[in-house]
């Protein structure tokens, strides 16, 4: 009798079980059920406040441009590209259905916005362009901060370094045409000074394009300025070896070399090369070996530290390597301004030869 009553009670509560587990299942198929519509009705929600935002955006750039305010509209224009790139495809996908459906011949708010961020661009282009042609600053560091707002950072950059290189062309081709009062060591320090400015001129720019543009796009503006510091260092030590005469100098000591006219002769009258100037000429080339390296030092020193800023976004790290420099900086590897103070600085080994020679020879 127990047994058979305890049988019955097993299967009354499996089937109580079985019972309260389909009930449970269905609870719960309904739960999933109810948040899955509460889900898309948020989402759905959220995408129609995204389109008033949207539309409150194109009005107001509508009116900022109609008043000139470019730096308003600017900045409707940043708001409405820091949406989600994927609300921004469904408003537009609905957009689309919307003028399909009802045939309506009102501009939809993204192309207004979209309209307005082009004109914004041309607009920025041709003020910036008329205040760097008259040096106005003021004018140019406004546009310059703007460019970032309609979502063409790289074009303000590129600008700007043009600028600022411009300036930095215009400071080196005054000072080679001073002809007057010239230092002895006057390409030395030319190449000095164009160092020292480039060096501040990055210094200057960071905090500016840091707050502006994002850690690690001062490295645009490194790898412009080191462009024409390149090829503005290059004019300077040519223009170095040609006012020096430097290969005839090279070229009358090795035919001496060759006649073996000085090595072990002890006439100091068979005088080659001018030991005073001599030793003028090797300074100013120590000058500009040891300048090259710590200028080379500095800049390599912090466009890595850009580069190492930027590889950390995937996004952005393409902007490296994108003007053609190496992954470690994105500066160019083999400098052609450092391959010609190699070759100034096998010029010295063979002078500074001569030098010691002659300087013996006048001991003995």
């Amino acid at each position: 009798m127990k047994i058979n009553f305890l049988n019955n009670s097993s299967v009354n509560l499996l089937h109580v079980i079985n019972k309260t587990v389909k009930v449970s299942d269905n609870i719960s198929c309904k739960v999933r059920s109810i948040d899955l519509e509460q889900s898309r009705v948020l989402k759905t929600i959220s995408l129609v406040d995204n389109m008033q935002e949207i539309k409150n955006y194109a009005n107001g750039v509508e009116m900022a441009m109609r008043g000139k305010d470019y730096e308003t509209a600017a900045g409707y224009i940043k708001k409405y590209l820091s949406l989600d790139p994927e609300i921004l495809k469904k408003i537009y996908i609905s957009e689309e259905n919307n003028e399909l459906a009802e045939g309506e011949k009102e501009e939809v708010p993204t192309k207004i916005l979209e309209g307005a961020r082009r004109r914004l661009v041309e607009i920025f282009n041709v003020e910036f362009d008329a205040a760097a042609r008259s040096g106005n600053e003021e004018i140019i560091s406004k546009y310059f901060k703007l460019y970032p707002s309609v979502g063409h950072k790289e074009l303000g950059l590129d600008k700007y370094a043009a600028y600022i290189c411009d300036q930095l062309v215009k400071q080196c081709q005054d000072k080679m045409r001073i002809t007057e009062n010239i230092s002895e060591i006057f390409f030395a320090e030319l190449l000095i000074r164009l160092y020292e400015i480039t060096s501040t001129l990055i210094d200057k720019q960071k905090r500016i394009i840091n707050y502006y543009y994002g850690d690690g796009y001062t490295l645009r503006i490194i790898q412009r300025l080191q462009n024409e510091v390149e090829r503005q260092g290059i004019l300077i030590l040519n223009a170095f070896l040609d006012k020096r005469e430097i290969e005839r100098k090279i070229n009358d000591i090795k035919s001496s070399d060759t006649n073996n006219s000085w090595k072990g002769n002890s006439n100091t009258d068979n005088i080659i090369v001018n030991p005073r100037e001599l030793d003028v000429i090797l300074s100013e080339m120590v000058l500009i070996s040891q300048r090259t390296f710590l200028y080379n030092n500095f800049v390599n020193y912090r466009a890595m530290i850009e580069a190492q800023k930027l590889s950390n976004n995937e996004k952005d790290k393409a902007l490296i390597t994108a003007l053609g420099g190496c992954e470690e900086n994105g500066l160019v590897k083999d400098s052609r301004l450092s391959k010609k103070v190699d070759e100034i600085q096998k010029y010295y080994i063979k002078l500074e030869e001569y030098y010691i020679s002659k300087n013996i020879q006048k001991v003995i």
